[in-house]
């Protein structure tokens, strides 16, 4: 389908089918992509995105992965994330943090069942995930506890705020030359708030990162293999071929933390409410979790790998409820 969005002609393909056949047949013609990051060389032409107004103000000039242009930078920003934080050398030395945080999760949940209070799953499953992709991207927990546990959930809801508004679209986007209305209504000033309240968390984890490292600092029990260790040390060599700035880095650690966060607890919230609509898959799941653990008090990642039947239940409440879109807008010439 067809249509325009202000001043730009927009193509809607809404089938499976065609898109593969537009990647992998007819990427050619796409030769500009809006800023998404690429899978392989079949749509290498489709890696950019379409400027916005919310990626340039929440992402620092859209210097991230996800919005950022399709060339040099992009290629060596996105190896930097993965081999400084998701490849498996990087993921397993940090399964400890997932084990710890999930055991304060549980003993909140165990401690507020022997009161006879409530628990609001959702806000703690927004912290425990929080504190997971924190101390693995910025080595810090950012959440001490939740709401329920009286302090606000700040990161969480800063989390949404910020995702809310990278979908936003603003007048400048659809009418370049009303851009002006977006400062009149507010909509300038709201980006610039919640860039703000990152800025002061991101500004002070780099600058003790970085005097943590001056001082040679390494002590065994903190999580020291960050991504914002690795960011720095690669910003000190100077061999990765681009530039990192304070602004590059931020840019790549907000990536990465409201990447992980919002859609992790999202997920797990999901399949939390199929299994309580659906006893019998929720009964399945159980008896495979005691038939894996046991009479062992804790549960490792050895014993996640064990249970292919809540596996599926993951993957099926990821095809029902899909944690973010498929796929994001591309860009031609």
């Amino acid at each position: 389908m067809f249509m325009h969005l202000g001043h730009s002609p927009t193509l809607v393909v809404s089938s499976a089918e065609i898109t593969r056949d537009i990647i992998k047949n007819h990427d050619i013609v796409f030769l500009n992509r809006p800023k998404t990051t690429a899978g392989d060389d079949h749509d290498i032409v489709f890696s950019n995105r379409p400027k916005t107004t919310a990626g340039d103000v929440l992402l620092y000039g859209s210097k991230d992965i996800g919005f950022s242009s399709y060339g040099e930078y992009w290629r060596e920003a996105r190896k930097t994330c993965v081999l400084g934080l998701l490849s498996n050398k990087k993921v397993q030395p940090l399964h400890y943090v997932k084990e710890e945080e999930v055991a304060i999760m549980i003993n909140k949940i165990r401690s507020s069942c022997l009161s006879g209070d409530s628990v609001n799953l959702a806000e703690m499953l927004q912290t425990v995930t929080n504190n997971i992709v924190s101390r693995s991207v910025l080595g810090r927990r950012v959440e001490e506890e939740s709401a329920a546990g009286g302090k606000s959930n700040k990161f969480g809801e800063l989390s949404k705020r910020l995702l809310i508004q990278l979908g936003s679209i603003s007048f400048r986007d659809l009418f370049p030359s009303f851009g002006w209305l977006d400062v009149v209504t507010g909509h300038i000033g709201r980006l610039k708030a919640t860039t703000r309240e990152f800025d002061a968390l991101f500004d002070q984890v780099i600058e003790e990162h970085r005097m943590s490292a001056m001082s040679h600092e390494d002590n065994d029990q903190s999580d020291k293999k960050d991504l914002v260790y690795a960011l720095l040390k690669l910003q000190k060599d100077g061999k990765l071929g681009i530039e990192l700035t304070q602004d590059n880095l931020k840019a790549l650690l907000l990536d990465m933390f409201t990447g992980g966060t919002q859609t992790t607890a999202t997920t797990v919230e999901w399949a939390m409410a199929e299994l309580a609509k659906n006893p019998k898959l929720l009964k399945n799941a159980q008896e495979e979790v005691r038939r894996v653990v046991k009479n062992k008090s804790s549960i490792n990642m050895d014993d996640v790998d064990q249970m292919h039947y809540l596996k599926c239940v993951m993957k099926e409440s990821l095809r029902l409820h899909p944690a973010g879109t498929i796929s994001f807008p591309r860009e031609t010439h």
